[in-house]
């Protein structure tokens, strides 16, 4: 019962820093919405607070009556467990708090977009200055990438290991084409007037397959 008792004290936890977000998500509603919103937050704290009651108690309850209260702190969790996942309410302030999270690294893919058109269109006199844009772009991609990983650990930090693999694959494959992107600017920079149209066109694609990748992994990692 210890590994169960531990396990239900994590997510015990967890539920109620997602309750306080759901909190705050209930002061962006109007008088209605924000009612029933912390009609269900109220519902389940209630849940919670009963189930944590009933754990208190399991040290003075005599040895014939454990196995019964053991069944009803796993049922009381169990139920708790599915509502926090299929709740209406808890799900719509989660989405919307997933949607700001990552609003941060959306705003790249215009950027990389914009920057490719550049790279298409500058000539050999304008090599340094698509170099030191590209260099700045890709500056921000890694740093954005970092809080990309970190905002996912933190949203898949009790998921399956199949899903931990599945969104390290998503973020290794995109490090994969960041890299990529990096040898190509170095090609183009040390490219002269006869190499610089390989040089730019391999820039070009490394840095398309980045922002394909940028992409991906956003709308991946959001499911």
């Amino acid at each position: 019962m210890l590994y169960v008792k531990d396990k239900i004290t994590e997510d015990v936890h967890n539920w109620e820093e997602q309750l306080r977000d759901v909190a705050e998500y209930a002061e962006e509603q109007d008088f209605s919405k924000k009612l029933e919103v912390y009609h269900a937050i109220h519902n389940i704290q209630l849940d919670i607070h009963k189930l944590k009651v009933n754990m208190s108690m399991v040290n003075s309850i005599p040895e014939n009556g454990l196995v019964f209260s053991r069944d009803k702190i796993l049922n009381k969790y169990n139920a708790i467990k599915e509502k926090m996942a299929n709740d209406e309410i808890v799900q719509a302030a989660q989405d919307e708090e997933s949607n700001d999270d990552t609003s941060f690294a959306e705003g790249l893919s215009e950027s990389m977009q914009n920057t490719n058109l550049a790279i298409q269109a500058y000539t050999m006199n304008k090599k340094e200055q698509i170099s030191a844009d590209v260099e700045s772009l890709l500056d921000d991609i890694q740093e954005q990438m970092s809080s990309l990983e970190n905002w996912a650990e933190e949203k898949y930090e009790s998921a399956s290991e199949e899903v931990r693999n599945e969104y390290h694959k998503v973020l290794n494959k995109l490090q994969y084409h960041k890299d990529n992107t990096s040898s190509w600017l170095k090609e183009y920079k040390e490219s002269s007037e006869e190499t610089l149209k390989d040089a730019k066109s391999g820039l070009s694609d490394a840095f398309s397959s980045l922002a394909d990748s940028w992409k991906s992994a956003l709308k991946s990692i959001k499911k």
